[in-house]
């Protein structure tokens, strides 16, 4: 982030008209005019397309294509997801988040053990559902409307045996809990953890999505357009970032499409009422918060080239474990190597002058999928832990040698 140079870029966008319906279309600039990430990056080209609109003065549709699309409801939290959706929701730090979740599990026995990395629920469990459903109505009485829409029969994807590890998915408790006693952030997040899990009883979200391809001028130019069918689980979540239904923006500046389109056909003719230019500029990437490093260090695997490594760190889950990630991010921050600014984590000066005097082996996460795979062969009984250690040490002491030369 520090030497990313922020490089401008360019959308034309025409409003048109058709039966008294105003809607976007953008412009898909050829090859030669864009970017690796296929954003318009000749200015010349753009505004004489923006000039070709008010020329043209219509638009004709070459292609308009539907699909049905649909959003099961977003599974019950595991530790990490937990962290990640309290922290990008409240700006919570993950050992906050941790410490909450066990308050609510310990003290106010709302929700169940924490520290799992699974967000399935066994089968067995359906027979709890009756006592939960009834804990929850009892302690909150403003659910009454939501949960006289749930289907308590239905059976969603949570329900898997086979997806259990040592812990299942973080839900509300079969215990009635007194919310006048949790203070602010407890409470937060245990309607966060209760929401997730009464969304498994609500429908698919269902919507119809168009992708019309319109002519203007020899241009092409594409509009987007989403009808929902079917809110489903999607009513239980207010629209705060937090919410899984909620799409971001590409960072070229289109958005996926949640406006309404006209009824279109091909060879249809519409309006064009406005055409525009507008200049826009790469973003460096953003800095992490609690949650998008824990996110980060679960999927570490996706920082690894080689193949082989990348397989054993993405079967071994990342970097640390549900219960250490929040330890990890604060001996950091004790340590004086990252610092916090308001929800997100920077690293210090001292921080980037450590990663650059130590060996590149030393902070490649590469190495922790050879260590991983190492004591995977000593807990199956193909290497001792004796080797293991004496091989740490011989590799640690060429570091140290090789560093003093």
């Amino acid at each position: 982030m520090t030497h990313f140079v922020s490089k401008p870029f360019w959308r034309v966008t025409a409003s048109l008209q058709h039966q008294g319906i105003v809607f976007q279309a953008h412009w898909r600039p050829a090859v030669q005019y864009c970017d690796d990430e296929h954003r318009c990056i000749n200015v010349q080209a753009a505004q004489a397309v923006e000039q070709l609109c008010r020329q043209a003065g219509k638009a004709t549709v070459c292609t308009v294509n539907e699909t049905k699309g649909k959003a099961l409801p977003p599974l019950p939290f595991d530790l990490g997801t937990l962290q990640q959706a309290a922290s990008k929701r409240w700006g919570y730090s993950a050992d906050k988040v941790l410490e909450i979740a066990q308050s609510l599990y310990e003290k106010h026995k709302a929700t169940t053990y924490p520290r799992t990395d699974c967000g399935y629920l066994p089968v067995s469990m359906r027979a709890d559902i009756p006592v939960v459903l009834n804990a929850l109505s009892q302690s909150d009485p403003a659910l009454q409307y939501v949960l006289a829409q749930l289907q308590p029969a239905r059976i969603s994807r949570v329900w898997n045996d086979a997806k259990i590890t040592a812990h299942h998915a973080i839900i509300p408790t079969r215990h009635t809990p007194d919310l006048n006693a949790m203070n602010e952030a407890e409470l937060n997040v245990y309607k966060l953890i209760r929401t997730h899990y009464l969304a498994q009883f609500l429908p698919d979200q269902e919507w119809d999505a168009t992708e019309v391809f319109l002519d203007i001028g020899g241009q092409q130019f594409v509009a987007k357009g989403k009808v929902e069918r079917v809110k489903g689980w999607s009513v239980l979540f207010v629209k705060h970032e937090d919410d899984p239904s909620v799409k971001e923006e590409t960072e070229n500046g289109l958005e996926t499409g949640t406006e309404t389109l006209p009824p279109l056909h091909e060879g249809g003719v519409c309006a064009i009422a406005e055409a525009k230019v507008v200049q826009l500029a790469t973003s460096p990437p953003k800095p992490y918060t609690d949650g998008t490093l824990i996110a980060a260090m679960k999927n570490a695997s996706s920082f690894i080239t080689d193949p082989t490594l990348k397989k054993v760190l993405k079967e071994n889950a990342g970097l640390g474990t549900e219960a250490t990630r929040a330890g990890i991010i604060t001996t950091l921050e004790n340590r004086k190597l990252i610092v916090r600014q308001k929800k997100t984590l920077r690293a210090t000066d001292t921080g980037c002058q450590l990663i650059d005097a130590l060996p590149a082996a030393c902070t490649d996460p590469g190495m922790t999928a050879l260590w991983e795979q190492s004591l995977e062969q000593v807990a199956l009984g193909h290497l001792s832990l004796d080797v293991f250690m004496q091989k740490q040490i011989s590799w640690l002491s060429h570091l140290i040698k090789k560093g003093g030369e």
